[in-house]
């Protein structure tokens, strides 16, 4: 008597556990357990800077060693103008280009200068060009409010404020 698989019926080895090599496969693919813990295995890999490196040489090897094949380059080509055509020529693409590329300005630019308050980014701009940028960012970071530098500032002001008002009442009192 033939053992069959309990999955799909077909004829297997009497060593087998109930299942085709298919359908035992097929279970294990489908088993969460065994997902995750491929799928952490996969991370770990892909994550790996000697894996990114070598990786990074093979595609770049496969793609100089396509490029020689003219058939290959022409679908590159094609593939190119096809991109163009369905996504760079069509009605407001520029418009929509120039408000992108916009944003990600305005971005960077408060990424860049999120040392600095926004309300001060004008006079930021303009010392910069009469100083130089670490000159005029340490103006800014002196007079703003909240910094260290700016709170000794605060106290030895006081303090001078105080000596003088101490002499003056010294003067005044002959």
């Amino acid at each position: 008597m033939a053992r069959s698989c309990s999955d799909c019926g077909r004829p297997i080895s009497r060593n087998s556990k109930g299942r085709c090599r298919a359908c035992g496969a097929a279970s294990l693919l489908l088993d969460p357990v065994v997902e995750a813990r491929r799928l952490e295995r996969l991370r770990e890999k892909l994550s790996s800077p000697d894996h990114a490196a070598k990786m990074s040489v093979v595609r770049k090897a496969h793609e100089a060693e396509a490029l020689k094949d003219p058939a290959y380059r022409e679908m590159r080509r094609q593939h190119g103008l096809q991109v163009r055509q369905r996504f760079l020529d069509t009605p407001g693409a520029e418009e929509r280009r120039r408000a992108a590329q916009a944003q990600a300005m305005r971005e960077r630019a408060a990424e860049m200068f999120a040392w600095c308050p926004a309300d001060r980014l004008d006079e930021y701009q303009r010392l910069r060009k009469a100083f130089g940028a670490a000159e005029a960012r340490r103006i800014i970071e002196d007079d703003t409010p909240g910094t260290e530098v700016h709170g000794k500032r605060e106290v030895a002001n006081h303090m001078l404020a105080g000596q003088l008002r101490h002499e003056r009442q010294q003067r005044e009192a002959y």
